[in-house]
């Protein structure tokens, strides 16, 4: 580690979404570099608070998630209440340096401002499979016929990865406490069984060749 971090001036981690393992990682880092080194993180629906605090160095510290960097140059800035504005304009001038476009979340919030978008398509999606109303493909199909796009919003979890899907599912449902965040029970079922989407070559798709990406899937 000590070698990986020699003379640079942005530390940016991409573990899996637990705060524990992110902030021990942070904490680690945090003790081997210097105090002018910036710190940030790709946490999708942890807020920047405690990653900063854990870094040892808040003022120093952002949250930057990228949605898809190869499909989408959108990324969303969230800092803390402790970010300096020195540190979030490093972090804007990093994201334009790097070919990315700046969404500023003014407020710290979980899942930052477009995620909590996706998260309400995301959590009807889940609750309309979990219920028995359509099948992902139907979903899929009327989501990539309406607006154009080439996957819909059960590919997309694949690629995201369902078990990705669930523990950030569970982080909400933590926070709030509230049992209309609760992930399905089937999400669960599908995470145990291995079905992480395309990491693992099924999900609600199999891979490398699912149904969405034949020509004849949108017509009928």
């Amino acid at each position: 580690m000590n070698e990986a971090i020699e003379d640079v001036q942005l530390v940016f981690e991409n573990v899996p979404e637990k705060l524990e393992l992110k902030s021990k990682v942070l904490k680690e880092l945090g003790s081997l570099l210097p105090p002018d080194v910036f710190m940030g993180s790709n946490a999708s629906s942890i807020t920047c608070s405690p990653l900063g605090i854990a870094s040892g160095r808040p003022d120093r510290f952002f949250n930057l998630n990228f949605s898809d960097p190869l499909e989408s140059p959108m990324v969303e800035l969230m800092p803390s209440e402790l970010t300096s504005d020195a540190t979030i304009q490093f972090a804007k001038g990093w994201s334009k340096a790097i070919g990315m476009v700046t969404i500023h979340v003014q407020k710290e919030q979980l899942g930052y401002s477009f995620n909590r978008l996706w998260r309400v398509i995301k959590q009807e999606t889940l609750r309309q499979l979990d219920q028995g109303y359509t099948t992902p493909e139907d979903i899929d199909k009327a989501w990539m016929l309406s607006f154009g796009t080439n996957i819909g919003p059960c590919g997309i979890m694949d690629e995201i990865g369902l078990h990705t899907v669930l523990s950030i599912e569970n982080i909400y449902y933590k926070e709030s406490g509230d049992e209309r965040d609760k992930p399905p029970k089937f999400l669960e079922k599908m995470v145990e069984e291995g079905k992480w989407g395309t990491l693992k070559g099924e999900g609600f798709y199999t891979y490398p060749n699912p149904s969405y990406v034949d020509s004849e899937f949108l017509k009928g």
